[in-house]
């Protein structure tokens, strides 16, 4: 079995139908009951706020994408469905602690770079990705090595994959590949 926790990143690249090359054999791994989908409870928001964001701020969708996106959204999350919301537990907060000095000392990413900010991602983590990636070593735990981040943020990945006998390993849908997807 092999376990995917997907941050809001990755899952909003799914739900606008890219890196299908990649994401869609893992769905059919999770069809097959060769795969597991966790997603962080705390992340639930940050979806919604992106389609909102997609059809309110934006307008790059209309009504009724938005209207499906978000009952899509909702029945993936009910129940697990789909996706299992994964809670924040104290462990996770525990486990940040072993994150903060790889996060400062890690070659950040240029903020000078001339391509656009969507490019090359952010210089830093935030506070949720720290916290992504503590739940990745709570799951290894669980579960055993089996576990991947799937992210298209490209800070968080490099930082997952900068220590990978601690850190759960990070699957960058930029550059990831049908091929180099773990197997069960």
């Amino acid at each position: 079995m092999v376990y995917y926790l997907f941050d809001t990143s990755a899952l909003i690249e799914r739900y606008f139908n890219h890196y299908k090359a990649v994401l869609d054999p893992m769905y059919l791994q999770k069809i097959s009951k060769e795969a597991f989908f966790y997603f962080p409870n705390m992340c639930v928001v940050e979806v919604f706020n992106t389609f909102a964001k997609k059809f309110y701020r934006r307008k790059e969708i209309k009504a009724g994408e938005y209207k499906n996106l978000c009952d899509t959204f909702k029945g993936h999350i009910r129940n697990g469905k789909l996706l299992y919301p994964y809670n924040l537990y104290r462990y996770h907060n525990q486990n940040a602690d072993l994150i903060y000095e790889t996060e400062h000392t890690l070659e950040p990413l240029n903020p000078e770079s001339s391509r656009p900010r969507i490019a090359y991602g952010k210089c830093w983590l935030s506070s949720v990705d720290i916290l992504i990636i503590a739940m990745g070593m709570e799951l290894q735990k669980i579960h055993g090595k089996n576990v991947y981040i799937v992210t298209n943020d490209e800070r968080l990945a490099a930082v997952s994959n900068a220590k990978p006998d601690l850190f759960a390993p990070a699957i960058y849908l930029r550059t990831a590949t049908t091929q180099s997807l773990p197997h069960p």
